[in-house]
């Protein structure tokens, strides 16, 4: 309840319920042609770890490792981060930003990455159809649940 009143500015949010597995699952590998540059392709890796989160005031940072870091008051997150890595970037060392700004964009299959889809707690009736409906529309059958974290506990 405490993430769904942290991050909804109004009662109306979703939550997508994946797993680890899936995520692994969704994302493909996949090669990509360096404009300008020889006939080498460059595979593009995606790699998924558990976000540290540490004290950075008391913290020794090392390497890249920093694009797996935050801050201690977001542990409550448990995040995981996927990262797009381009090989080319050994191949081509004078120019270490392949990427084009704003980044590469990574196509996902979306029935293999959502379990469930939670609509919070405090969303009005009119809203979980909505999501329903839109979920539909895309050609979709995510289970859609309303979250009842709100509801007293039954003894």
């Amino acid at each position: 309840m405490a993430m769904w009143k942290l991050y909804l500015r109004t009662s109306e949010g979703i939550a997508i319920r994946s797993t680890f597995g899936r995520l692994t699952s969704a994302l493909p590998q996949f090669k990509k042609t360096h404009k300008g540059r020889t006939a080498h392709d460059g595979l593009i890796r995606i790699q998924i770890g558990k976000v540290r989160y540490v004290d950075f005031d008391d913290s020794v940072l090392s390497g890249g490792a920093g694009i797996m870091l935050k801050r201690k008051s977001f542990e409550h997150e448990r995040e995981i981060r996927a990262i797009a890595v381009d090989d080319a970037v050994e191949l081509w060392p004078e120019n270490p930003s392949p990427f084009p700004a704003g980044g590469e964009i990574v196509k996902v299959n979306l029935n293999e990455l959502i379990e469930q889809i939670f609509v919070a707690p405090e969303a009005a009736v009119w809203f979980k159809d909505l999501v329903d409906r839109v979920i539909k529309a895309f050609g979709f059958a995510f289970p859609v649940i309303k979250s009842d974290l709100d509801k007293d506990p039954v003894f």
